[in-house]
């Protein structure tokens, strides 16, 4: 009992040790404030500073290429005078620093500093110089000069003193070396399917806050941002490959790995007849799948991705991927149905548009369309020999209480309560018809849209144009 408990023991501290050795390279690698001491040329105009961090410390050390600093005169330093008349020289005894906002970024006389918070802060660098001239053309060396003052001899004649100020720009982002990606590798099954990437220990930019992002990818096209508002990295690609994205976060650098792949089905819509079977394919992906149905009393599919009509409604047969779903809408109708939503889809495609020709075959308008169709199962809409306006076809599915109350809507969409071979009004037009109506779609199925983490994404799909939430006039013939 007793070796047991030491053995347990010597466990727990061998686990101690671990845990410091962890923790302490944790904070030795990203606790320590960064030293770095900052060479200025006032006289480059393109100077930039560097991104800057709470806790970075250092010294700016400024210096003037076109002139001599009283240091070097005292050192000794030599030149050469260039020009043949009176030559100006520029001898630097003096420099101050100012911050616009040391809550920020602290800096004392000698220009050593200390980064204190966030935000976009200036920095004004003061020059403080005497300038005279040589004369003729002569080598010249450095007069020895007492700290403060500028004693000299001949050849310096004209002597004056000046000020010159330089001011800079310093963006100072928020400390992120903490963060981390919850995941360093994804897969895309889709092309232009987004994945995302939480961070976690993440701090907060302010409202007002910029933050550094760059990302550059090895391989395949991919692109990259981060969402503030989600604390996420969001990745889509347009082509096939492996690649290693190196993403730079303020100063957080690291690696995720994109691997993009263009997996489909061969159908992303699909008509049925009740009791009717089909099979929809899987490409580009070789692994073992399951297929599901959101709703197998209407669509049930086997293991092998063959659909069966189970009554009329509409379901999606969908198909895992890791964390992405990808689905086909399948619609199932009454055989007669079918073939009224069939060759709605199939006029447009064969004939030609013509109000004037339109009762004549190879002619239809929108009207006609849906006449010709519904005629396939003796629904005519009140007249048997001739297609009435889509205005007078509205007045008759008012008539017959036939009109869907509330039309369609987004939650319709959503929960697959259009169905195929409904139709819808195009209202608004002064032209003195029934609630303004110049023109009637038929519905004829569902597309599916993609997956986005929550729900599916669908629209419906007129027989010849756009149709969606917010048309008010919905009939069921």
């Amino acid at each position: 009992m007793m070796g047991k408990y030491m053995y347990t023991t010597k466990i727990r501290l061998f686990s101690l040790l671990i845990l410091c050795f962890v923790c302490s390279f944790i904070i030795s690698t990203h606790s320590q404030a960064r030293e770095q001491n900052i060479a200025i040329d006032i006289e480059n105009d393109d100077f930039e500073f560097a991104d800057m961090y709470p806790g970075d410390r250092g010294q700016i050390i400024p210096g003037d290429s076109g002139a001599i600093s009283e240091a070097d005169m005292r050192n000794g330093i030599c030149g050469s005078v260039m020009h043949s008349d009176y030559e100006y020289v520029t001898l630097i005894h003096g420099w101050s620093f100012e911050s616009s906002d040391p809550s920020i970024l602290q800096i004392d006389s000698n220009g050593n500093y200390t980064v204190l918070g966030t935000g976009t802060v200036w920095l004004k660098i003061r020059e403080e110089y005497y300038k005279g001239r040589y004369k003729d053309i002569r080598d010249y060396c450095a007069i020895p000069v007492t700290p403060g003052s500028l004693e000299v001899n001949e050849p310096l004649d004209s002597m004056y003193s000046g000020t010159k100020y330089e001011s800079y720009s310093i963006r100072i982002y928020t400390d992120t070396s903490m963060a981390y990606p919850a995941k360093t590798e994804v897969t895309s099954y889709v092309f232009g399917q987004e994945q995302v990437i939480k961070m976690k220990n993440m701090p907060s930019f302010g409202v007002d806050e910029s933050y550094h992002f760059e990302y550059k990818s090895s391989g395949s096209s991919v692109s990259c941002q981060y969402d503030d508002q989600a604390k996420c990295i969001r990745m889509s690609s347009y082509s096939k490959g492996k690649s290693t994205v190196t993403i730079e976060l303020n100063n957080l650098v690291f690696n995720i790995t994109f691997i993009s792949k263009n997996v489909s089905l061969n159908k992303t819509s699909l008509l049925i007849a009740t009791k009717e079977k089909k099979k929809i394919k899987l490409k580009g992906y070789d692994k073992k799948i399951k297929w599901r149905s959101t709703d197998p009393k209407v669509a049930k599919v086997n293991k092998k991705g063959e659909i069966v009509g189970k009554k009329k409604g509409n379901a999606i047969i969908y198909v895992q991927l890791d964390d992405y779903r990808l689905g086909c809408v399948v619609s199932v109708v009454t055989p007669g149905m079918k073939k009224v939503v069939n060759y709605a889809k199939w006029i447009p495609r064969h004939w030609k548009y013509s109000q004037a020709n339109r009762m004549s075959k190879g002619y239809y308008d929108c009207s006609a369309l849906v006449w010709k169709s519904y005629k396939k199962i003796g629904k005519n809409f009140g007249d048997k020999n001739y297609a009435p306006t889509a205005a007078t076809m509205a007045q008759w599915c008012a008539s017959n209480k036939k009109m869907i109350k509330g039309g369609i809507t987004d939650k319709r969409v959503n929960k697959l309560q259009i169905n195929p071979g409904d139709i819808t009004f195009y209202t608004g037009s002064n032209n003195g018809r029934y609630k303004g109506i110049y023109h009637v779609e038929m519905i004829v199925g569902y597309e599916y849209g993609g997956w986005n983490g929550k729900k599916f994404n669908v629209y419906i799909v007129g027989a010849r144009l756009g149709v969606g939430p917010g048309m008010e006039l919905l009939a069921r013939p």
